[in-house]
């Protein structure tokens, strides 16, 4: 083995087939994301090493072929094409060798060495079938080699052989060496990037008239010519007749009969909102502790600041109400991201959202939005910025702007800490899962209900057939759901580190200046000593009580003559119809760059992030005893509905093509909210 040698290794494969499970094992925590310049499709990235060498590993993204018509399919051919790896790593889902085959033929005929790993082979015996290896390394010129990824059986020695198969020349096939007379059977490529019919080259001229003008003349409109398809999969099948056993024709697998109960025509959505409230519930009840956990750290934090610098300061009420108020209240809710995510992670890689996205097919229909709208409605749970940029896969354009639209109706992660902090603060253990189940169900039934209203005023002619991969169920990988919980986390973290830093320091100052005039510093002073003066030194507890009262007091009167105050009194009497005061509105404010913000700013506002010892107990209490539950469940209504952070602001222009239509979004789901929440409010009251 090559000491100091640097390799360059691509992980290619269809979707599903577990290239996400290898990669994982094989990088580790080393690895980072990409984006490849002019769509937005992440290319994973990360570093191995094995013996003397480094390993650079990418993982591209799961294509079922090198034709150019998808964008994933662009990255993978154009990266292939530019960067020329040393070793492609063909994942092949073992249980469906055919389809899989398809693609792992055109990428034998980049010239580049090659490895196929047949994963899932577990599966595969299951069903019955028996891959002869060795026979299919002959067909294939290249070496294979069996996994079960989710189990981490078969990766032992997988780096070793990639850096062994990238010392050695690329090995053309038995079945088109024999084709040719022991020269290997080349395949057109055409400047456009299309692929033409295998071709001998003296019968270039041939080939060429079964596909179009070829080098360079040929139509894009002739590149899935069916005479190539059918001679690449007669190809296909015939390595299959010499390389599978099966022990019988047709059997009836675990995932069919889950699929009876699971897809059943009237079950299904009823059971798909079962497993959603019992995520949201296990969401609340898991993540308390940890809550806590956090909670006591950033109350030692105060409490350490308190004691060590008693006298009030700029600096000081920076850091308390600026910093750790603002981020510390957001930091606080990771416990409950991480576990929503861990929880949606496994219902991904179980293989069941792509059943739920069947199971929404044919009401999707009704409401005027494609099947294929459900994938990024569902990506919505998570983070609206990615689900709009998941919404290209939408190919009719009005189809792509409704799903647009009422993206922000899906509760992101963002909201997720303001539902945390209301819910707890208005109504008992027993209701908060409910409620939770309900604010999400609300958004979706109002983004029924504007998708609908679109359809019904822009009609399309035709409809377009809706089709997914349903991958067998199968164990989800803690490693694999582990790593991406993590990475929603950091985003999380990183999210609450800088945007709602910066934002936080933003609204303190607003908060903070420009404060109370030195006369009005003196009389709070001179109530604190006439208190001292009054009550006797052995009755400490009722001193500092009283005390507390004067610091609250005063924090009061700094804050009603604030930059901040300005803007909330300003803003009551269009926030007074919902029950809002001057305070919530100021919150609000902060929430138009992140919703996140909503909770760092209420903190700032009612001054409890130098609170000793209470943390979010004390904004909790703050809250309860100031509104009532009909303002708190008026309150996350309103964040449900109202304009979307500045983040998909900006996406939402770039993915229309336009900023009328940011703006128009921006403000319907504005008003909407209003409306909406107001309705609520007075019905209620």
């Amino acid at each position: 083995m090559t000491q100091n040698r640097k390799i360059h290794a691509v992980l290619a494969g269809n979707p599903n087939c577990g290239k996400s499970t290898l990669f994982n094992a094989l990088t580790g925590a080393r690895q980072t994301i990409g984006n490849f310049p002019g769509v937005t499709v992440d290319l994973y990235e990360g570093t191995a090493s094995c013996g003397g060498a480094t390993i650079h590993l990418v993982d591209l993204p799961g294509i079922y072929s090198l034709l150019t018509y998808t964008d994933e399919e662009r990255v993978a051919a154009e990266y292939l094409n530019t960067h020329r790896p040393d070793v492609i790593v063909n994942v092949v889902d073992a249980s469906n060798l055919e389809r899989n085959l398809y693609l792992t033929l055109m990428l034998r005929d980049k010239g580049i060495p090659m490895i196929v790993v047949l994963n899932m082979i577990d599966i595969a015996r299951q069903r019955g079938s028996e891959i002869d290896t060795d026979a299919l390394a002959r067909e294939l010129g290249t070496e294979v080699i069996t996994t079960i990824g989710n189990r981490g059986i078969g990766l032992d020695g997988l780096l070793e052989r990639i850096v062994r198969r990238a010392e050695q020349p690329s090995q053309p096939s038995a079945a088109d060496t024999a084709a040719e007379g022991g020269q290997p059977k080349p395949v057109v490529i055409h400047d456009s990037g299309h692929e033409a019919l295998p071709v001998s080259s003296q019968d270039h001229a041939e080939g060429c008239r079964h596909c179009g003008d070829c080098c360079g003349r040929c139509s894009n409109t002739m590149v899935r010519d069916l005479e190539r398809d059918v001679a690449r999969y007669q190809q296909i099948g015939a390595i299959e007749q010499r390389c599978v056993t099966n022990r019988y024709s047709a059997r009836t697998s675990h995932s069919d009969r889950f699929d009876k109960f699971l897809l059943h025509r009237y079950l299904g959505i009823p059971i798909f909102l079962l497993a959603m409230f019992v995520v949201f519930q296990a969401t609340f009840l898991l993540g308390e502790y940890p809550m806590t956990w956090i909670e006591s750290f950033f109350s030692w934090l105060t409490d350490s600041i308190q004691s060590s610098y008693p006298n009030e300061s700029f600096l000081k009420s920076l850091i308390l109400n600026g910093i750790i108020g603002g981020v510390g209240g957001v930091l606080v809710f990771l416990p409950n991201i991480l576990i929503l995510f861990f929880f949606l992670c496994v219902l991904e890689d179980s293989g069941y959202m792509a059943r739920a996205a069947v199971l929404s097919d044919r009401w999707m229909h009704k409401i005027g939005l494609h099947g294929r709208s459900i994938v990024p409605l569902l990506v919505g749970f998570g983070c609206t910025v990615p689900a709009m940029m998941s919404a290209r896969m939408i190919t009719d354009r009005r189809e792509r702007l409704t799903t647009l639209f009422v993206l922000p109706l899906f509760s992101c992660s963002a909201r997720f800490p303001i539902y945390m902090l209301v819910i707890p603060a208005f109504f008992p253990q027993v209701y908060r899962g409910p409620i939770l189940w309900l604010i999400y169900l609300i958004g979706i039934i109002m983004a029924v209900v504007i998708s609908k209203g679109v359809s019904m005023v822009f009609k399309k002619e035709e409809e377009e057939p809706f089709m997914i991969e349903l991958v067998p169920y199968h164990r989800p990988t803690l490693r694999t759901v582990g790593i991406r919980t993590l990475e929603r986390g950091w985003q999380y973290v990183k999210k609450a580190g800088t945007i709602i830093l910066g934002i936080s320091i933003i609204l303190w100052f607003l908060t903070y200046f420009p404060g109370l005039t030195p006369e009005q510093k003196e009389q709070f002073e001179a109530q604190r000593a006439a208190l001292r003066a009054s009550i006797p030194s052995d009755q400490e507890s009722e001193l500092a009580e009283k005390l507390a009262e004067i610091d609250s007091a005063e924090e009061q009167a700094h804050l009603s003559r604030s930059c901040a105050a300005a803007l909330g009194h300003a803003m009551e009497p269009v926030l007074r119809p919902m029950g809002f005061d001057w305070k919530i509105g100021t919150a609000l404010i902060g929430a138009i760059a992140a919703k996140e913000v909503f909770v760092a700013q209420m903190g700032i506002v009612y001054s409890v992030g130098d609170a000793e010892g209470e943390g979010r107990e004390a904004l909790t209490s703050t809250l309860r005893g100031t509104y009532t539950p009909l303002i708190g469940f008026c309150i996350i209504l309103f964040c449900l509905i109202a304009s979307p952070c500045m983040a998909t602001f900006v996406m939402m222009a770039r993915e229309s093509g336009s900023w009328k239509w940011a703006l128009a979004q921006w403000g319907t789901l504005t008003f909407l909210a209003w409306v909406v929440t107001t309705l609520v409010y007075q019905l209620g009251k």
